[in-house]
């Protein structure tokens, strides 16, 4: 013979069988037809609160996850040999309503993962889950454990950086040629300009060639960068398009090498041809504390 207790809320052992219990039997139905009706799971729970009725024997006060267990168990509908209380279209209707409204997966997350890097030694971070599963980053490397950080505020900022710069793309710029080893001769053709714009009697023109001839000694020692392929590829991703409402994941991994996060918590973004945006400090989170 069952225990009352292992019995779905609805239900009571009588004369060695399971039959309806009088007075939460007649609540199943209106649980059923409220939340197809539109009524949240709390706001259900709440309703049967105040009927004095309570769910078991230990459990006084309803909440919505007793409710989601009673439109999710089909006994309801008369399986396992159970007395119907609602009908076998209702009870499907109610389980395709909880499955649409039933929390997803956050678009993107899976993605940015893989990117999440160390802004101090720029090694991979990985997830390490904390307590009420609670997110944090730890890098092996730095023996660093970074957050927590919810999900949702990771792609948030993401998406705020990304924004930014589609609604400024010159942000992008080719990085700035250096110079080689410059020969001694430059030194000596810079200490000869000097020198001859201190003599009031020197000749414009002699000035000037000399000018021309260390440009022409700096020029050939100049890196040979004439311009940015990566640079320009970002310019041309990022203009001329719309500002997004959730991350582009084509655009994202066509541009973003890495995603920097800080011991301090903030997030900048490392892209193909190594610039960093933010430039400086990178971006708090949202969710941090001033």
């Amino acid at each position: 013979m069952k225990k009352q207790r292992y019995l779905p809320f609805g239900y009571h052992i009588q004369d060695g069988k399971i039959v309806v219990h009088p007075a939460e039997g007649k609540l199943i139905p209106d649980i059923f037809i409220s939340y197809l009706n539109g009524d949240t799971l709390q706001t259900i729970a709440n309703r049967l609160q105040q009927t004095g009725i309570p769910y078991s024997e230990t459990s006084m006060v309803w909440s919505k996850h007793m409710v989601r267990r009673i439109l999710e168990n089909p006994k309801y509908c008369g399986k396992d040999d159970f007395p119907a209380l609602t009908d076998q279209k209702t009870f499907e209707q109610a389980l395709r309503l909880r499955q649409q409204k039933a929390p997803k997966p956050l678009p993107h997350i899976e993605l940015i993962r893989k990117y999440m890097t160390c802004a101090k030694c720029h090694s991979k971070l990985r997830i390490d889950l904390g307590t009420r599963n609670k997110v944090f980053w730890r890098c092996d490397t730095c023996e660093l454990r970074i957050g927590p950080i919810p999900n949702m505020e990771l792609v948030d900022t993401i998406l705020k950086q990304m924004n930014a710069l589609i609604n400024k793309p010159d942000i992008f710029q080719t990085p700035i040629a250096h110079y080689n080893h410059l020969p001694i001769q430059v030194g000596k053709i810079t200490q000869n300009i000097h020198r001859l714009m201190d003599q009031p009697s020197a000749e414009p023109d002699e000035i000037i060639s000399l000018i021309f001839e260390r440009a022409q000694f700096q020029y050939e020692c100049l890196e040979p960068i004439q311009y940015d392929p990566a640079t320009l590829k970002l310019q041309q991703l990022y203009s001329n398009r719309s500002i997004l409402e959730q991350i582009d994941e084509t655009l994202f991994s066509e541009s973003v090498q890495n995603i920097l996060l800080s011991p301090a918590e903030t997030i900048q973004l490392c892209f193909i041809n190594k610039q960093i945006y933010p430039p400086k400090d990178g971006e708090l989170l949202c969710h941090k504390k001033q």
